[in-house]
């Protein structure tokens, strides 16, 4: 990303909101983990859901639970601000089911247009 991680963060958040899905939260990484206000500000999770597509893609797979609802991480690396989430294509290939794998490549797509609004 070429922004800040607390200004990728919010485009990022403003990107799920286009793609109409619910930001569930946006939290240090290791918030709960850590004494609180001894967060690492500088790596994020943000999460976001678009509650029927959950509740078709389960009906459909309930494996599809590992891997939604969204996820995106947000981490400064190096200098560098990343965004990072998993690759749903990848796991529709493991878990072998040809009706999934259309919900995947949905996923994937919606993945990549969030990742690119929030970059670009």
């Amino acid at each position: 990303s070429p922004y800040d991680v607390a200004q990728t963060v919010d485009k990022l958040k403003t990107a799920f909101s286009g793609a109409n899905l619910r930001v569930i939260r946006a939290v240090p990484y290791d918030e709960g983990i850590v004494e609180k206000g001894r967060e690492n500000r500088k790596r994020y999770i943000v999460d976001a859901c678009d509650f029927n597509f959950l509740n078709k893609a389960l009906a459909v797979d309930p494996r599809v639970g590992l891997f939604l609802p969204c996820r995106v991480t947000v981490a400064e690396h190096q200098g560098k601000v990343l965004v990072l989430t998993i690759n749903p294509k990848r796991l529709s290939a493991i878990f072998n089911n040809a009706e999934l794998n259309e919900l995947c490549e949905q996923m994937h797509k919606l993945y990549t247009d969030i990742i690119e609004e929030t970059v670009l």
